[in-house]
């Protein structure tokens, strides 16, 4: 996607996440797509809401609600 021109490494990754999703910064600055390429977010290696039924396959009922949930402060 980047050599194709649709996106950069250094758009952050707030960009293209739903709107109301709240993303941490790291060092002071807006994580990026190089960030989580580089594996350089400072985010943590398993979100805190991963509850795998299967762990053999951590990520299979692992739905987008609660990627973008993991984002999102606690109220």
């Amino acid at each position: 996607m980047v050599r194709r021109g649709e996106v950069a490494l250094n758009d952050p990754i707030a960009r293209y996440l739903p709107a109301g999703v709240k993303v941490p910064e790291h060092g002071g600055h807006a994580i990026t797509l190089l960030d989580l390429s580089t594996q350089t977010s400072g985010l943590p290696r398993l979100p805190s809401n991963l509850i795998p039924k299967d762990p053999a396959n951590r990520y299979a009922d692992y739905s987008a609600e609660n990627h973008t949930s993991f984002f999102r402060p606690i109220s």
